[in-house]
């Protein structure tokens, strides 16, 4: 038995808001931070200025 043939879980979460707001907090690596009280900083490396191919 591989794997990928065990058991697995899929969900689904409706979300009402409009595709460029959710991308927006999405892609927000500062966001979990706000609300963690482990994760307190976060950067994108290399001179990366937000969730672009290649982005570190």
């Amino acid at each position: 038995m591989e794997y990928a043939d065990g058991p697995s879980v899929h969900s689904a979460v409706p979300i009402e808001a409009a595709v460029p707001r959710v991308w927006e907090l999405v892609t927000d690596i500062r966001l979990p931070a706000r609300f963690s009280p482990e994760l307190r900083r976060v950067a994108w490396l290399d001179g990366a200025n937000g969730p672009v191919v290649g982005a570190r």
